[in-house]
């Protein structure tokens, strides 16, 4: 069986179960503990306690914790599948930065790292999104590009800001919020390798 079936057996039939409104609740409640207590640390009973529904009624739904971690994969893919819009691509770049940085952040750390720790296959997919869409942005602002500056080199340099600009530790040393910090990291991956008179 590949990976992409045994994920896919772990949902049931999704004709029904997955899309109704009982599934869409689970899945809330469950992503509202994940926010703050990681996923190892969340109990199926505590779950069934908050929507005042019995275990077995969301495991009539989902078949394990798994298969809640993998629901919350999915509702990540279906916004980052959302087609890139017309308009100013440098704005549509600040925009998905935002979205981005939001995204992660609904999330405490410890369910990132579980995440990555525990269920590698679903870590992987939705970096695999996460890339996907940075290269679909990657193909509206590459005409931008100043001719003094290689893609693949600004493209790096892009990632490491960011990721610097999203560090605790980072933001004490330059007196920034997150917000703050990232936007001031885009603002100068911008000035440096844009040519925004090309727009």
């Amino acid at each position: 069986m590949s990976r992409a079936q045994g994920s896919a057996a772990l949902r049931l039939d999704e004709s029904d179960s997955a899309k109704s409104e009982a599934a869409e609740q689970i899945l809330d409640a469950f992503a509202r503990r994940a926010k703050r207590l990681g996923i190892r640390a969340i109990i199926i009973d505590d779950v069934a306690r908050d929507l005042g529904m019995s275990k077995k009624t969301i495991y009539q739904h989902f078949r394990s914790k798994e298969a809640l971690v993998e629901g919350l994969v999915e509702r990540w893919h279906q916004r980052l599948e959302t087609p890139i819009p017309d308009g100013d691509p440098v704005e549509i770049m600040r925009e998905w930065v935002v979205s981005w940085n939001d995204n992660n952040d609904r999330y405490s750390p410890e369910f990132w790292e579980e995440l990555a720790t525990d269920y590698p296959h679903l870590h992987e997919a939705y970096l695999a999104h996460v890339s996907e869409k940075k290269r679909m942005l990657g193909k509206r602002l590459n005409p931008l590009m100043k001719s003094s500056v290689k893609q693949r080199f600004a493209w790096e340099c892009y990632s490491l800001l960011l990721d610097a600009a999203r560090r605790p530790e980072f933001q004490q040393a330059v007196g920034m919020n997150k917000p703050e910090a990232l936007m001031a990291a885009l603002d100068l991956w911008i000035d440096g390798c844009l040519d925004l008179s090309k727009r």
